[in-house]
């Protein structure tokens, strides 16, 4: 096992106990809503991540391949809401959807957001998946 440092650990997973089942997305699920900061048009992708994965976001406009772990060793500003920071890439406003995702169990999810902003919606039930849509249902989730 690879061991990194507590300024460095891009695998550390937040997660129920290893003897409880865990849970992710039966499938992706798109929202989109307005920054609470910014004011600009967000758009987020929210897939299903693998047992272990923990909460993990991507700035593909930025680099693809980096994931910035959700942890509390990656916080570098809570004055307007929680912002982490790994290697240079920033995601403000985490706290709504973290909670979101906790309040549905879901342990493990890849966060992906647009390019225009650097923050999640401030309000996570903005607009479902189909627009216009009046069915606001949580999404389906799957044990692991």
């Amino acid at each position: 096992m690879r061991n990194f440092s507590k300024k460095d650990q891009p695998d550390k997973p937040f997660h129920r106990t290893m003897s409880e089942r865990q849970k992710t997305l039966k499938s992706s699920v798109t929202i989109s809503g307005v920054g609470l900061h910014t004011g600009k048009e967000v758009v987020i992708r929210i897939h299903p991540a693998p047992e272990n994965h923990g909460y993990k976001f991507c700035r593909p406009d930025i680099d693809k391949n980096l994931l910035v772990p959700a942890d509390a060793d990656h916080v570098v500003d809570t004055s307007r809401g929680t912002s982490i920071e790994y290697k240079g890439v920033r995601i403000d406003t985490i706290e709504h959807l973290l909670a979101a995702l906790s309040g549905l169990e879901v342990d493990n999810a890849l966060v992906e957001l647009n390019r225009s902003s650097t923050e999640a919606p401030g309000s996570m039930c903005s607009r479902s998946r189909k627009p216009g849509s009046s069915n606001r249902k949580p999404p389906e989730t799957i044990s692991s």
